[in-house]
């Protein structure tokens, strides 16, 4: 008895094993499309940089001036501008090389920077809070859309 086949029903994709990604557009104009690379531009320079993900949002990072004390200010600009909106904005501080942190808070948030300032340094002798020294910079990290 020979072998026999009645129906075959499959499609080219089927047969190639194709998944459902291999099936979709790619670009990044609507949805259900494959993103392509155009949506995740980065660019990174001498200690700030920013990265675009698929999904619209954008993170900035990078280290700050220094400020002249408790009290003082710095102007962060962020390398480059949010289309939208700067969604939330951390301070953390530079190492000092003692056992010490010092305290930042942020004002004057826009989609183009944000305003840092410095606040104190508790150090662990004691622990004590004083004066945050003058030049003191900060880590910052933005995220926007």
């Amino acid at each position: 008895m020979a072998n026999r086949i009645d129906s075959i029903s499959l499609t080219t994709a089927q047969i190639a094993g194709l998944k459902s990604a291999a099936l979709r557009d790619v670009g990044t104009d609507n949805d259900g499309q494959v993103p392509d690379m155009s949506s995740q531009g980065k660019g990174v320079g001498a200690n700030l940089g920013w990265q675009k993900y698929p999904n619209g949002m954008i993170r900035q990072w990078g280290v700050s001036g220094g400020v002249s004390g408790s009290g003082g200010q710095v102007a962060i600009a962020f390398p480059i501008q949010f289309p939208n909106a700067c969604l939330d904005v951390k301070l953390t501080p530079v190492s000092e090389g003692v056992p010490a942190v010092s305290l930042f808070m942020y004002s004057s948030e826009t989609r183009a920077g944000v305003t840092a300032w410095g606040v104190g340094r508790i150090t662990a002798a004691g622990p004590a809070l004083g004066a945050i020294p003058s030049g003191t910079q900060t880590k910052w990290e933005a995220w926007g859309y």
